[in-house]
């Protein structure tokens, strides 16, 4: 006989329930039950003709009765045996049947249909709405939303995390609007007026530029630190190519072309990629290129920067979006946590973008302002992007070799330095 799990009994017992932690139930066959906060919610777990594993909510108990999940469940798994996403056509039902839509159901209505498609890193953006956003309101119907409750949570978590919270908030109002205009939600926007200098979270144009005295520091830095030389590598390629921490962290092996001496960073990993259809592409310089060398020889798999377990082994995973992210946080850590001052002095917080910041503010010495900004993967303003099409990487290259030079004076003094340490 069939073990079942689930029952009108336990659902009856639990429901408005105050628990420390989530509580979820099984009933068999991917369905389950999940009390949160007092509200059990029904959530079906199928797995995708694709291998992908999705989770999607089905209602509300005691809106929806255990017998409803059920047969909701038999009908959706029938979806899937097709080879659909039972996702899709949810949302086309709570749409032909204006049944009242939850904060997730309309969070993921955007993200289907513009955020996926459109942005870089869309896993990523979701992971961050449901961290400050969806654990606490997305199963919650978007009509019985109170603006108030939204308020204390977000200024709560903006008090640990604001930038953060900050993005979540525009995207949030970004997924509502899409949801009105489309005529997907039939209430008003709720947030559309709430911004983060509300939440206590203000947001100036960063300024942050590294000097020479700094630049020599983080170079130095970089090779007496007791990590991993995969790191030492990064920073040294961050330095000079002030490229974003993205376009590194996925550099793939075929991405780099040694015998044109091109890096080359397709159009679906970059940031402006979606919009110009164009890649980046960037010289490797004679002077660089051991260090791309060096990393290709310690790296495993398919990727140039693949993460390290164990703070040694360097396994074939892709390297993480925290763990790009972390490189110059974990350097800067090192420096101010040496005793020797003199050696050593305490500097200001740096991240990974600002020695982009500072590679742009040296450029603009060496080069054309268009040129420099191709370097940067920035699109040219006006008609401009619409008629260019020329990859620049030729008039790039003495740019970069200037640069290089320049680094090495800067690192090791003297007008006549030719390689820097890989």
């Amino acid at each position: 006989m069939k073990r079942v799990n689930l029952t009108d009994t336990w659902l009856r017992a639990n429901n408005g329930k105050q628990t420390e932690k989530e509580v979820s139930k099984s009933d068999g066959g991917g369905l389950e039950a999940r009390l949160r906060n007092g509200v059990i919610a029904f959530n079906y777990r199928p797995q995708l003709k694709n291998g992908k594993r999705i989770k999607m909510t089905l209602g509300r108990y005691p809106s929806m009765s255990l017998a409803d999940a059920r047969a909701a469940v038999v009908k959706y798994r029938a979806v899937v045996a097709k080879g659909g996403d039972p996702r899709k056509t949810q949302k086309a039902e709570i749409v032909q049947e204006g049944t009242e839509p939850t904060l997730n159901d309309v969070y993921d209505y955007w993200y289907d249909n513009y955020c996926e498609p459109n942005r870089t890193n869309p896993e990523r953006i979701k992971k961050n709405y449901q961290t400050h956003m969806g654990a606490k309101f997305g199963e919650h119907y978007y009509k019985d939303l109170a603006r108030h409750s939204i308020v204390q949570h977000l200024m709560s978590r903006a008090k640990k995390s604001p930038n953060m919270v900050g993005k979540v908030l525009g995207e949030v109002k970004q997924a509502i609007r899409y949801a009105i205009d489309h005529d997907y939600l039939k209430h008003p926007h709720i947030i559309d007026t709430l911004r983060g200098s509300h939440l206590g979270v203000t947001r100036g144009v960063k300024q942050r530029t590294l000097d020479e005295k700094e630049i020599k520091l983080v170079l130095d830095a970089a090779d007496a630190c007791s990590w991993h030389e995969r790191n030492m590598i990064i920073v040294k390629l961050l330095m000079f190519y002030g490229c974003r921490s993205g376009e590194l962290r996925q550099t793939q092996m075929d991405w780099l072309d040694f015998d044109r001496m091109v890096w080359t960073v397709p159009a679906e990993y970059h940031k402006t990629g979606k919009q110009t259809g164009r890649p980046l592409k960037r010289p490797i310089t004679d002077e660089v290129l051991p260090l791309w060398q060096r990393a290709i020889a310690i790296s495993q798999g398919d990727y140039v920067f693949t993460k390290i377990e164990g703070k040694v082994n360097i396994t074939e995973k892709p390297m993480t979006v925290s763990g790009m992210l972390n490189v110059s946080f974990s350097l800067m850590r090192w420096m101010n946590s040496q005793d020797d001052k003199t050696l050593w002095p305490a500097v200001e917080a740096f991240s990974n973008h600002d020695f982009r910041r500072t590679a742009r503010t040296y450029w603009a010495k060496f080069g054309e302002w268009s040129v420099c900004e191709r370097m940067m993967g920035h699109k040219l303003p006006g008609e401009a992007d619409v008629y260019d099409k020329h990859d620049y990487v030729e008039m790039m290259r003495p740019i970069y070799k200037q640069w290089w030079s320049e680094l090495q004076r800067i690192q090791f003094g003297g007008e006549n330095v030719v390689s820097m340490r890989a």
